[in-house]
């Protein structure tokens, strides 16, 4: 049975919005995402986070588009957990939506060889109170599928060609600097080949 939060102006309520208030660009707060990329360097993602009413899913749409970034689709469930579909021609330019706006992205390398590197910042990170991890959600995760296989990277776990992070959500919530970092060879192939492959590192959200 999923926790319900209820916050009738409580102390946990002004905690809440002023958590809400500072991590409202985060990168990867109380969220889950799963990234694709093709061997150009563009791809697609879905992002997925619980939203605090229903209504909240309209701004969170804004916040998931630009001229580089193209949101196919959003929904929320009836347990207020929202679902982005986004496309990208280039994996620099995700911090073009408001939503990656503490991320710097930097894709490098030749025609063997690329290497992707996120850096977050939050300087308003502080740890969240265990009410609202309950309801967020308890683990936070990160999964990429390259367009090869992965030859390096800082991730939790690497599977072929896939990479990933995962954090509990106390963790992360304290942490004000990160980097994220995968290198992955190109075959031949790649250029006509979907990127990734499936394996057991899929990535979710435990809440």
């Amino acid at each position: 049975m999923r926790a319900q939060l209820s916050l009738p102006h409580s102390r946990l309520q002004v905690m809440l919005c002023r958590t809400l208030a500072a991590m409202a660009l985060c990168v990867l707060a109380g969220c889950f995402i799963d990234g694709t990329l093709d061997a150009k360097g563009g791809g697609t993602m879905t992002v997925k986070y619980r939203l605090t009413t229903a209504a909240q899913l309209e701004s969170s749409k804004r916040r998931m588009q630009s001229g580089a970034v193209k949101l196919v689709s959003a929904s929320v469930a009836p347990d207020k957990w929202a679902t982005f579909e986004l496309k990208f021609d280039d994996v620099t330019k995700l911090n073009s939506i408001d939503f990656f706006s503490k991320a710097k992205f930097a894709l490098t390398g030749d025609k063997d060889t690329k290497t992707l590197i996120v850096k977050y910042a939050n300087a308003d990170a502080s740890e969240m109170p265990e009410d609202m991890i309950t309801y967020f959600g308890r683990e936070v995760s990160l999964t990429l599928h390259c367009p090869g296989p992965v030859v390096d990277s800082n991730g939790t776990s690497v599977a072929g060609t896939t990479v990933a992070w995962k954090y509990s959500m106390k963790d992360f919530s304290t942490i004000q600097q990160k980097e994220f970092r995968v290198t992955y060879k190109l075959d031949a192939s790649a250029a006509n080949t979907p990127a990734g492959t499936p394996d057991s590192a899929t990535p979710h959200v435990t809440p």
